[in-house]
């Protein structure tokens, strides 16, 4: 059976120990079936395992969530091509209409290892102190998600969203000023007591590296003519192009 396929430059850049590119082949049938089955962000994880050639054992724990989303963006563009539409509602005038995304378009930024662990180190305007911070990959959220759904289940969490940006935002900090913070519960006061200030640095610290798919695009409103910014969603026709 012949079968498109191409290379693609990851995102994370080998950030985690994963690959730097994956071959892809266009999606089949066997694809559509895991969209009709799976309804969470593990349909996208699923898809791109099954489209991937090289490497045979690719494992998406490896990856960031931004190479899951480019590489879904780059099967669809290999499958149906890169042109699609969708909904679009304009924020100056207000009406909705019909809009053409262009995948090609959009641009991907590859992840700048160099000198990494310097710009995810940040010291804290309020508390004074100097925090190395991580990326979490796709893997360590997975586990995050796991332990959250474990609980729920047990009926253990009155707020599971609160909990899930506690136990997140613990996981990206690796050392206080140099030191590990071994004691769970310590480290949970430590970033749940945080002066928003603090906090706010803790994000715009990982904010600033920047990788994955640019989604980003002008469009101009139908009926006011002003140009406005759109982002290219997984819609409908996604997956299902009506032409």
């Amino acid at each position: 059976m012949n079968t498109i396929e191409k290379t693609f430059d990851v995102p994370s850049n080998g950030l985690f120990g994963g690959p730097k590119q994956i071959t892809l082949r266009a999606m089949t049938t066997k694809e559509e079936k895991i969209i009709l089955t799976t309804k969470d962000f593990s349909v996208f994880e699923r898809i791109v395992k099954s489209c991937c050639v090289e490497p045979k054992d690719l494992d998406l724990g490896l990856l960031h969530q931004n190479d899951i989303i480019y590489l879904i963006f780059a099967l669809r563009e290999l499958t149906f091509g890169s042109t699609y539409i969708q909904e679009f509602i304009c924020p100056d005038c207000g009406v909705k209409s019909e809009i053409e995304v262009d995948i090609a378009e959009m641009t991907v930024n590859i992840l700048d290892t160099e000198n990494l662990d310097e710009r995810l180190t940040c010291t804290l305007p309020i508390l004074g102190d100097e925090l190395q911070l991580k990326i979490l990959s796709s893997g360590e959220i997975n586990r995050l998600d796991r332990l959250i759904k474990q609980k729920v289940a047990k009926n253990k969490l009155k707020d599971p969203d609160s909990y899930e940006f506690t136990l997140k935002l613990m996981a990206t900090i690796v050392t206080i000023n140099g030191e590990e913070m071994l004691d769970e519960e310590a480290k949970r006061h430590y970033v749940d007591t945080l002066h928003l200030s603090d906090l706010q640095m803790i994000q715009n610290t990982l904010n600033e590296i920047d990788f994955g798919l640019d989604t980003t695009l002008i469009r101009t409103c139908d009926n006011c003519y002003n140009d406005e910014e759109v982002r290219g969603l997984i819609c409908p026709e996604f997956f299902r192009p009506s032409k």
